[in-house]
């Protein structure tokens, strides 16, 4: 690891506690959206944040093949995302949801597939520049 490179962590591991320390209070009230659901749009946003900014920080030197890493972060975002509503059913106010872990997965799912995606659009793109410049 470089000398500073905890710094690229610190993003993705201050969500992380964030999360933990936000469903470790009693229920807050969340801003009203006008649709009955909203929690589950709420876990789907926070739980793509959690997922990009791991992904954002494990790639950022580029020493690991990205392919493994979206996959381990996946893996790890959906043990640490059961983890988090499990541990709610000892907050007063909270319970352990399974929809709303389905709905941290579905977040953590559509920004791995989002980073992947765009990683291999760029890769290529970044081929095709590669090559012409070399003609």
């Amino acid at each position: 690891m470089k000398r500073y490179g905890w710094r690229r962590f610190a993003p993705a591991g201050v969500w992380t506690l964030l999360l933990l320390v936000l469903t470790s209070l009693p229920k807050m009230p969340t801003p009203d959206l006008g649709f009955n659901a909203q929690d589950k749009l709420f876990h789907l946003l926070a739980y793509a944040v959690f997922a990009w900014l791991w992904l954002r920080g494990l790639t950022a030197d580029h020493s690991r093949p990205v392919a493994p890493t979206v996959w381990m972060v996946i893996g790890g975002g959906l043990l640490y995302a059961a983890f988090d509503e499990l541990h709610q059913e000892w907050i007063p106010g909270r319970f352990a949801d399974i929809g709303d872990w389905m709905a941290d997965a579905a977040g953590i799912l559509l920004a791995a597939g989002l980073f992947y995606w765009l990683h291999r659009k760029t890769k290529t793109i970044q081929q095709k520049v590669s090559n012409t410049s070399e003609r």
